[in-house]
């Protein structure tokens, strides 16, 4: 399956007010054209009125971006005497054993430097209502070699309430610097005709400290009708 996506951010001058994911996710003006090549293998079973149509038990997929412009290369040099508009090589493989077992891993290829950018190792299972799962990602500086990252994220999901109470939390913990990174919950109520939910979070780096929570009101057949954000920004030095 062949696949394509352009997709342009343009420039503004405060990113501060932006919540951060983790580090590698700070937005950054760009204006890029990205493909992608997509294998699957499906599974289909012998009784599909009682177990459903196909199911993907494998897949693999590449992919690679360009930068449209000149400016503002993919990859550069340290000291800028190398670049490229090409992106790096990625590559995606994912095995999904059974309908509630799942096992990811991810590779980035630095094209410029022959190098690994960084690697990711994910597995989940889903038995019952009830969900774990846990990510081992590595990043690398690409010219020198060196090991600049190594990360946990665990991540879990809990039915209380059968329909109606869900509580969702995922933990980060940054073994390269020895720093819980972030952790995330959500408290989530349904009934018939409204959902509410309750979040908050933490993400911290050697220079800056975030928390933040968020409350939401879901009125059926409606949408959001309240949504109610707020929280700290902190920086402070390196050596806190």
């Amino acid at each position: 399956e062949p696949g394509g996506r352009y997709a342009v951010v343009d420039e503004f001058e405060d990113q501060s007010p932006v919540p951060l994911v983790d580090q590698v996710d700070r937005l950054a003006t760009n204006n890029i054209f990205s493909y992608a090549i997509i294998n699957r293998l499906l599974a289909k079973p012998k009784d599909e009125e009682e177990h459903g149509g196909p199911r993907e038990i494998l897949s693999f997929q590449i992919d690679q971006a360009f930068s449209l412009d000149n400016d503002r290369p993919f990859q550069i040099s340290r000291d800028r005497t190398r670049q490229t508009t090409r992106g790096p090589m990625s590559a995606r493989l994912r095995f999904n054993p059974g309908t509630n077992v799942s096992i990811e891993s991810r590779v980035s290829y630095n094209t410029l430097f022959g190098r690994l950018n960084s690697t990711s190792l994910t597995g989940g299972i889903r038995p019952g209502r009830q969900s774990f799962g846990v990510t081992w990602f590595t990043r690398f500086n690409a010219e020198t070699g060196d090991t600049t990252g190594n990360q946990a994220r665990l991540f879990t999901g809990f039915e209380l309430w059968p329909g109606r109470l869900k509580i969702d939390s995922q933990v980060n913990y940054d073994f390269q610097n020895k720093l819980l990174q972030s952790h995330r919950h959500i408290i989530q109520f349904f009934a018939q005709c409204y959902g509410l939910r309750f979040e908050v979070r933490e993400f911290k780096t050697a220079d800056r400290l975030d928390r933040d929570f968020r409350f939401a009101l879901t009125l059926k057949n409606i949408g959001t009708f309240l949504d109610l954000t707020g929280g700290t920004r902190t920086g402070f030095d390196a050596g806190f």
